[in-house]
């Protein structure tokens, strides 16, 4: 009785020691190989196209999606007074509008064909400078970013979505980016507002590091789309994002 239970206590510690170097080993290839195997993202290609419209500076989801309290830019350059960044509800961020526009944001969705996503839900003008607003959007949407062009403008929509490990992945939100990386060049992406279909075919994926505003520039002339997540996938050390123009508009029935 004594040897069986001691035989059954052995068994429990190897499958435990197992588990833990095969999730360690995990950890590692995905942290240290996979993520270092992606392409760095080419800065200049979206540099050349889109004059900065953010401000340098730290802060929310990572250093990158900074929001300035200061003040704003307009259309033309100008610079223009600052607004009101106080805390909101999360009810009310997903359902804010901008107030120049006529836009339902309850109707807005993302399909992404390649990753198998299908009219995803996006809750638009999402301050990024705060962390308790848009981590808690991010549980029941993919975000847009505030200040970033709206589906079908001329600019960039920006918008960014959580991800985690490709072994703890579930059917949700939590980590409806997290396969990001496998979006190809010349891939599209659908982003549908009330009866309308924008069709955004990709044309620059890659790495880049916390810090590169450069990304959430908005064009002068072009119609762009960005998708961004965190890179390795339930980490924070990198994004990855996905860059793609604006190829075709659809009027549904």
């Amino acid at each position: 009785m004594i040897e069986e239970r001691f035989k059954f206590k052995k068994l429990v510690g190897v499958i435990l020691v197992t588990v833990g170097v095969v999730g360690v080993s995990y950890l590692g290839w995905t942290f240290f190989v996979w993520s270092r195997t992606l392409p760095t993202f080419p800065q200049e290609n979206v540099l050349k196209d889109a004059p900065s419209f953010y401000a340098d500076k730290g802060g929310g989801f990572g250093e990158m999606l900074s929001d300035n309290k200061e003040d704003g830019v307009g259309e033309t350059g100008e610079t223009l007074p600052g607004e009101s960044t106080a805390l909101l509800p999360i009810d009310r961020v997903l359902g804010a509008q901008d107030n120049d526009a006529d836009y339902d944001t309850g109707s807005v969705r993302l399909t992404i064909p390649r990753l198998n996503i299908d009219n995803a839900k996006v809750a638009l003008d999402v301050n990024g400078d705060d962390e308790r607003i848009y981590d808690g959007v991010l549980t029941q949407a993919v975000a847009h970013l505030k200040k970033s062009a709206y589906p079908g403008q001329v600019g960039n929509v920006f918008l960014f979505g959580h991800s985690m490990l490709p072994l703890l992945t579930t059917n949700n939100y939590e980590s409806i980016f997290t396969n990001l990386p496998k979006v190809k060049t010349g891939d599209v992406v659908r982003v549908t507002q009330n009866n309308t279909v924008y069709t955004y075919q990709i044309s620059q994926t890659g790495v880049v590091e916390p810090s590169d505003v450069f990304i959430m520039n908005q064009p002068q002339t072009k119609r762009m789309i960005t998708l961004m997540t965190c890179i390795p996938p339930g980490f924070s050390s990198n994004r990855y994002i996905t860059v793609g123009e604006l190829i075709n508009v659809e009027e549904l029935n």
